[in-house]
C-alpha cells in the first residue's frame, strides 16, 4: 500500500510551493517526491 502526503509552503518572495511525497507503507521507503508551484490531477 502506498501513502500520498501533500505539503504546502511559501517562498521568501511569496510564491506557493507544493510538495507531494509517495511512501511505501510496508517498507517505509520514499518512492517519489515532486516539488512544483502547481500540482494538478490528470483526468
Amino acid at each position: 500500500m502506498w501513502a500520498l502526503d501533500y505539503q504546502v509552503d511559501v517562498t521568501a518572495v511569496g510564491r506557493t510551493v507544493k510538495i507531494l511525497h509517495v511512501v511505501d507503507e510496508f517498507t517505509h521507503e520514499s518512492l517519489a517526491d515532486l516539488v512544483a508551484y502547481s500540482i494538478d490531477a490528470d483526468v
